[in-house]
């Protein structure tokens, strides 16, 4: 058997008011002009005596209700049914927040703190890297604020450092010195003073 004759086919086209198209699998017919159908009703010759669907329209005033479906709650009873542990969302009250820092019992603290900040792909490829760091210092008594702090940078010049204002910038990059802009005016005794992002 031959391919030309497992899909032969016919077509008859004029401008007439009829035109069919037909092959050995099915037929396809049209009323008139050039529009092939699939025995579905056309879009004009839809009967007139069928009444209209509508759809069910909520009561005014009321609007859109949000409710949680049964069909969640009958897969969930399903699930504990065949022995599954649900484990149900906890979300945190408004009065709770993170345990706080301990309080420092030695005069002078620093301390560092990153954030990394990471965009992936789809692919688990990585599209961003980015390190953050701030650099604090917290000092508990007035009298320990006249001080200066030595860091060592590494040697890479791709991390650009951002100073506190008050902090003396000339002295920092020469020296990687960080000290105050006023020699005789000491650090602030608070909870942290950013020096060093």
């Amino acid at each position: 058997m031959s391919l030309q004759s497992m899909f032969s086919r016919r077509i008859d086209i004029g401008f007439g008011s009829h035109t069919s198209m037909s092959n050995n699998v099915g037929g396809f017919e049209s009323g008139s002009g050039f529009g092939l159908t699939t025995g579905v009703e056309s879009f004009s010759s839809k009967s007139k005596g069928r009444p209209p669907s509508s759809a069910t329209a909520t009561p005014k005033g009321l609007g859109m209700k949000v409710e949680k479906t049964q069909r969640t709650n009958q897969f969930l009873e399903s699930l504990k049914a065949e022995g599954e542990v649900i484990v149900q969302d906890v979300r945190p009250t408004v009065g709770q927040s993170k345990p706080a820092a301990p309080t420092p019992t030695r005069p002078i603290t620093l301390t560092v703190e990153k954030k990394l900040n990471l965009t992936s792909k789809r692919d688990g490829a990585i599209g961003n890297f980015d390190v953050q760091s701030t650099l604090s210092l917290q000092i508990l008594n007035q009298d320990d604020g006249l001080i200066q702090v030595q860091i060592e940078n590494g040697g890479n010049p791709g991390i650009l450092y951002k100073t506190h204002p008050n902090i003396n910038k000339e002295l920092f990059s020469n020296k990687n010195i960080l000290g105050l802009k006023d020699t005789n005016r000491p650090f602030p005794s608070s909870d942290g003073v950013g020096l060093l992002k």
